[in-house]
Formats: C-alpha cells, structure tokens, sequence
C-alpha cells in the first residue's frame, strides 16, 4: 500500500511533526489488524477505543515501547478537536484537561505513528461544515481507501 509505505517512510527522519495515517473502508477488510502490525508485532502498537469519544484515553502509552498508536474509530471531530495531538509534535502534548485539570496528564508522541482505522471516515470528513477543516485533515494525513481485504485469505 503506497500511503502505507510513506507513512512509515516519514519517521526514517527526525521532524517537527509527522502525518497520520487513516485506513478507512467497510467492516471485516482487515484494517484495524493490518495496523496493528504495521510496526512488526502488535505488542509495539497501543489499540484505543474512540468510537463517539472526544479525547483518547492514552494514560497507558509507553512511549519506548510503542511505536505507533492505533486510534480504532476515531472520527475526524475528534482528530480536530485534538489537533497538536495528531501533528506529533516534538514536545508534551496535555490531555485530559478540565476546568481545574486535576485529571491532566502529558503524552510525548514525536515519532510514533499515529494510526487510525474507521469505517466511517469519509462520510463524515465530507460531512465537514469548514473547508478549512478538510484542507487540515487531508494535509496532515496519509487516507488509505480500503475497499478489498488488507490480508490474504487461507483455503479451505
């Protein structure tokens, strides 16, 4: 998959911030597996549930183990709305944050890859009031349109 091969190409280099990639397509293609084992073995990628959340839940993140973070049904409200977050940038990013933000914490996530695997992707970035918003998206991403399985099928 060529945005595959550049989404991981980009961390060959040390940069300010990096793309994130967006496998989007129909349920059972084999994207959320396919990511997982992007970076080798799947033990090297943190699996996020974001389907309707407005914040990933990244507390568990080790950043000298995982080497990517799959963000499994994020929609592109969410990536919006964390924006620092999605650019990788080469300092702490707050998560987490409240009105007294006593429940805040930082992730460092410069150089991890940055994954996102939904089912839904398009029709709601197309679903987008701002064309500002979708210039941002697709500039700073990597979309995988996925209409056949990522994975090869045994015989039986």
């Amino acid at each position: 998959v060529p945005e595959c091969t550049a989404f991981l190409q980009q961390f060959e280099k040390i940069s300010a911030r990096y793309k994130f990639l967006v496998l989007d397509g129909p349920s059972c293609t084999g994207k959320t597996n396919f990511a997982k084992f992007l970076f080798g073995d799947d033990s090297n990628v943190l699996e996020v549930n974001c389907a309707n959340c407005p914040e990933p839940d990244l507390r568990s993140l080790d950043s000298l183990k995982h080497k990517g973070i799959l963000f499994d049904e994020a929609s592109p409200k969410m990536v919006l709305s964390q924006k620092k977050l999605f650019q990788a940038p080469a300092c702490d990013v707050l998560l987490g944050a409240s009105t007294t933000n006593c429940h805040a914490y930082s992730v460092f996530v410069s150089g991890i890859g940055l994954m996102i695997a939904s089912n839904h992707w398009q029709a709601y970035f197309a679903a987008l009031e701002r064309d500002e918003d979708r210039e941002w998206l697709s500039h700073n991403s990597f979309l995988v349109n996925v209409q056949k399985p990522l994975f090869i099928s045994a015989s039986t």
